[in-house]
């Protein structure tokens, strides 16, 4: 009868720590998710000129790098920080 005490308490202990890991989970993915969806929106004005465009946008977990094609002066990579909403640096090219 004692073996049966001691599986039963051992189902009773591995179901209370699935269904606590269970709800720790989701509790996290809820955060990570809540803390993505907040990122603010900004809005930025590269004020190209007529000749100028945007050739390609590599973006990594900090910097926007906008590859920004000229047909008469030289091109030029502009880095964004999206979160300060500015240009950090230009950088020419040619």
């Amino acid at each position: 009868m004692s073996n049966l005490k001691i599986i039963k308490g051992t189902v009773f202990l591995m179901s209370f720590l699935l269904i606590a890991g269970l709800i720790t989970f989701v509790f996290l993915i809820s955060q990570k998710i809540k803390h993505f969806s907040s990122a603010p929106v900004s809005e930025a004005s590269l004020k190209l000129s007529a000749d100028e465009k945007i050739d390609k946008l590599v973006a990594n977990d900090e910097f926007l790098f906008l590859l920004i094609k000229n047909q008469e002066t030289q091109d030029r990579i502009l880095v964004i920080n999206p979160r300060e909403n500015k240009i950090t640096s230009t950088i020419n090219l040619n």
